[in-house]
């Protein structure tokens, strides 16, 4: 084989075996806790963490209403809001909210 042919031929069979990349998980943002707090509490939570854009933010909120708030105050980027039902112990269940922090 001539040594022209073999460096593609190489470089394709190497790809082959690669395993995919992975994409990372953005980073945390200090703010985040499984404590129940307000859209207005969370919100200087994130503030005082001087949370990046992109970071992602965690939290338990105290009502629901309190999550269609924090949605709408332009912290976070809006197609990463996702809601869940947390439960901290086996008894309670609280609403669970993450997003990724927009930027400003």
């Amino acid at each position: 084989m001539s040594p022209n042919v073999l460096g593609p031929t190489l470089a394709m069979l190497l790809l082959l075996i690669a395993p995919p990349a992975r994409a990372q998980a953005p980073p945390a943002c200090a703010a985040s806790s499984d404590t129940q707090r307000t859209a207005d509490q969370v919100i200087a939570a994130v503030e005082q963490a001087a949370c990046p854009p992109g970071s992602r933010l965690q939290v338990a909120m105290t009502i629901a209403g309190q999550a269609v708030v924090l949605q709408m105050s332009g912290l976070c980027q809006p197609d990463s809001v996702r809601t869940r039902t947390l439960r901290p112990t086996p008894e309670t269940r609280v609403l669970g909210f993450s997003c990724l922090i927009a930027a400003a």
